[in-house]
């Protein structure tokens, strides 16, 4: 468990009357071992250095460090200029045995605590001594705790870690644990993000242009199957439902768009309805930062969107899986790094198998999956592991692991064609089923897309992307129920085999009470959320399209998803056995039924309902009580 977000925001507004040379100098320079009355030789400013940078370093791409005291952000050069200077010049270099012309002889003082408490009586601190319960909630905001931690234990490891004497704790600290917080809210099972803690500390000013956006806000005002929608996505897990007709793909298409600023197929078209101004509003969040919120306009006289350049912070690696076994694929790496690349990439089913190529230029964009499985598994590289380990985690539960086989030769083609190892001998991929080939192709962009954003990102000698946005409509499409259980579940899983740091946001629309389940086990309120599309209203001209987020019901079985909130069937039935379960559950609410038509119901319930159908015995019992003979 992880220190709360409630903890590290009392905890820096605490440290804050902290003078920089206990919350940095002392603290160093007590890791750093310095002897009492005697000295050793170390390079203390070094050693400042790396204690800042494991403690006042929130920003890893930034060389700045948080200085809590003025909260401000400190220079590079902080630890060999200004803490260097305080060490050696003026009141807070009497605590220390040093000669200015042996820079790397260090020592304490004997009476170097009676000097540090006239400090803290006579000067800034005014005799306020140091909180050691929320300096080290600062110092151990990443680390991660046992769950029978106590306020004591993080008090012991400060005292232990920065060797701290108990002559020092009674003068110069304060080691109560008082807080304003309860135990309950001290921890929390998430680390704090950095994103949390941008209000309270704020930014760098060297922080290079934010990149890893995924879509945090979406509101459709004119346009869809809503005259207003407001979509809402969580950090990890989405979940679009809703009955055929009612937008999830255009939830997606218009998702990818304000991540992208591109369309996949044609633009979203408002012009059918009566709307005076359709927009679209969208914001994004950056690993630290969330963008403003961005308007689009449709320009009715031109017929089209004005324009979607405003985002504050680069969009994640992207990739879309299409209903249809198309795919997209958004790469910032690429897409911000070269004039020429100024659109996603969009595979045709055909093309992902066969191989891309730019329109204009015929140069090649991707090999297409038979070329690059049979190249990477001829020259064995870190990408064919990864793509074998991203098959294992897909693969079915009936036909066991998806293992590629040895490439092979087939009638009428003179590439080798990459196999899969079946438990009736090894079969040619493009001979696979139809689920196989979807989820082959899917692994295959998956790997394709992460190995290129690599490349590239080296290339750029930029940082590859910590975050990635996966885009999939109807998920369960082609796949045996078995399989449905598990993919959303796998796709979670390989995530960490294409980065251990990789954090992914998932956008899902799918119909499948199955793969609804399989999530169960996973779903995170505080990462995950559930929508359902549905329409509103009683007349038929004047429904609605309404788009709710749904709590999360961990409901145990399938059949009760079916019967939910996200599916509203009235029985996990056929059609007709629901009607002529609604007809019996009426009649036995009627005060004189019909002896006929009990037995009518009771004829069709024979022939619809299994001999040890649940609702038999309540049946039963009220057709007896009738005299009907059953």
């Amino acid at each position: 468990m992880y220190l709360s977000l409630e903890a590290i925001t009392e905890a820096i507004k605490k440290i804050q009357a902290i003078h920089p040379f206990f919350g940095i100098d002392f603290l160093a320079a007590k890791k750093a071992g310095l002897p009492v009355g005697d000295t050793i030789e170390v390079r203390l400013d070094s050693l400042t250095r790396s204690y800042m940078t494991q403690y006042f370093k929130p920003f890893e791409f930034s060389s700045f460090y948080y200085g809590y005291y003025e909260n401000k952000w400190l220079p590079a050069k902080y630890p060999g200029s200004t803490s260097q200077t305080r060490r050696t010049r003026g009141r807070w270099s009497e605590p220390f045995i040093h000669n200015t012309d042996l820079p790397r002889i260090w020592g304490w003082k004997s009476d170097y605590l009676d000097i540090l408490q006239r400090e803290l009586i006579d000067r800034e601190l005014k005799g306020n001594k140091v909180p050691v319960f929320h300096l080290a909630v600062w110092l151990y905001r990443d680390k991660d705790w046992f769950e029978d931690t106590t306020r004591d234990d993080i008090i012991f490891t400060f005292m232990n870690e920065f060797y701290i004497t108990s002559d020092e704790a009674s003068v110069l600290l304060d080691i109560s644990t008082s807080t304003q917080l309860s135990d309950e809210s001290l921890f929390d099972s998430q680390p704090v993000m950095i994103s949390s803690l941008i209000p309270l500390i704020g930014i760098p000013s060297d922080l290079p242009p934010e990149g890893g956006a995924i879509l945090s806000y979406l509101e459709l005002h004119g346009v869809g199957p809503a005259e207003k929608l407001t979509f809402e996505p969580g950090k990890r897990i989405n979940l679009l439902t809703g009955d055929n007709g009612l937008g999830k793909t255009f939830l997606l298409d218009t998702s990818w768009w304000a991540l992208t600023g591109h369309w996949i197929d044609y633009p979203a078209d408002p012009t059918n309805r009566n709307s005076k101004q359709a927009n679209i509003t969208y914001k994004v969040s950056g690993e630290y930062t969330e963008s403003k919120l961005i308007t689009v306009n449709y320009d009715r006289a031109s017929l089209a969107w004005q324009g979607n350049s405003d985002n504050q912070a680069l969009p994640s690696l992207l990739v879309y899986a299409k209903a249809d076994n198309s795919f997209a694929v958004w790469d910032p790496a690429q897409h911000y790094q070269s004039n020429t690349i100024s659109r996603p990439f969009i595979f045709s089913p055909q093309e992902v198998w066969l191989g891309l190529e730019e329109s204009t230029t015929r140069r090649s964009i991707c090999e297409g999956l038979l070329r690059d499985w049979v190249t990477w598994q001829n020259t064995e590289n870190t990408v064919f592991n990864t793509f074998v380990q991203v098959l294992k985690h897909l693969s079915p539960e009936d036909t066991g692991q998806l293992k590629p086989g040895q490439p092979t030769r087939i009638p009428n083609e003179k590439r080798l064609i990459p196999t899969l190892e079946m438990p009736y001998g090894d079969v040619a991929v493009i001979y696979a089923s139809e689920g196989m080939r979807r989820i082959l192709a899917l692994a295959y962009l998956l790997v394709w897309a992460w190995s290129e954003h690599q490349a590239h990102a080296k290339l750029a000698q930029i940082e590859p992307q910590r975050r990635m946005v996966i885009l999939i409509d109807e998920i369960e499409a082609h796949l045996h129920p078995k399989w449905q259980r598990l993919i959303l579940p796998a796709l979670i899983d390989v995530q960490h085999e294409l980065s251990q740091e990789l954090e992914v946001q998932f956008l899902i629309a799918t119909h499948s009470p199955l793969v609804m389940a399989s999530v169960e086990p996973i779903f995170n309120s505080s990462l995950d959320k559930l929508f359902n599309l549905e329409l509103t209203g009683k007349d038929l001209f004047k429904q609605q399209v309404v788009l709710k987020e749904l709590p999360f019901v961990r409901f145990g079985v399938v059949d009760a998803w079916l019967t939910s909130d996200v599916f509203e069937l009235a029985q996990p039935r056929s059609v007709e056995a629901e009607k002529a379960l609604e007809a019996a559950k009426r009649i036995q609410l009627e005060d004189e039924p019909r002896v006929e038509t009990i037995q009518e119901i009771h004829a069709r319930l024979v022939k619809l309902l299994a001999a040890d159908d649940e609702f038999w015995p309540r049946w039963l019992f009220f057709a007896e009580s009738y005299g009907v003979q059953v």
